[in-house]
């Protein structure tokens, strides 16, 4: 079993927050102002997969908040945590991508849209999600090997 292990100012152990557990599977995770952000996967009720963002804090353990985000094929792969925001673009190649911007430290939505206009041939799995001031950058990998954006300005 995998798990992020949290040490304090005098080499001890703090706390230990495993990979897998009772907010899902983590696959990719932010540490930012003491707290750990992640992406976790879950199985939902119907046997179908989900994926949430999820926030720990580094010196308990303990989570914060969770907040589902979509489907376990919807392309959630990357987060971003800056200026006390969590933001996560959710990518589908039929309907385009969602823009999901929350709190930091409570976990309150404060954005959330559809841009239904998808970039063709690019949807699926985002290389990034950067942020500069209100603006959101996607980026999206290629096998041509370019490099192709979405630009979004949060609320």
């Amino acid at each position: 079993m995998r798990a992020t292990l949290a040490f304090g100012s005098d080499g001890r152990l703090q706390s230990r927050i495993d990979d897998v557990g009772d907010h899902g599977s983590i696959s990719e995770a932010v540490v930012e102002g003491g707290r750990l952000f992640t992406i976790a996967s879950y199985e939902g009720g119907q046997g179908g997969s989900w994926e949430r963002v999820v926030a720990f804090d580094l010196a308990s353990g303990r989570e914060l908040w969770r907040e589902d985000v979509g489907n376990g094929t919807s392309g959630v792969d990357v987060l971003n945590v800056t200026d006390g925001r969590v933001t996560t673009v959710r990518t589908d190649w039929k309907y385009g991508d969602t823009l999901y911007v929350f709190d930091a430290a409570t976990g309150d939505e404060d954005d959330d849209r559809a841009f239904r206009d998808h970039v063709v041939g690019y949807a699926g799995k985002l290389g990034d999600v950067l942020t500069h001031q209100d603006l959101v950058v996607a980026v999206r990998g290629s096998e041509g090997g370019g490099r192709p954006f979405s630009v979004y300005e949060r609320w």
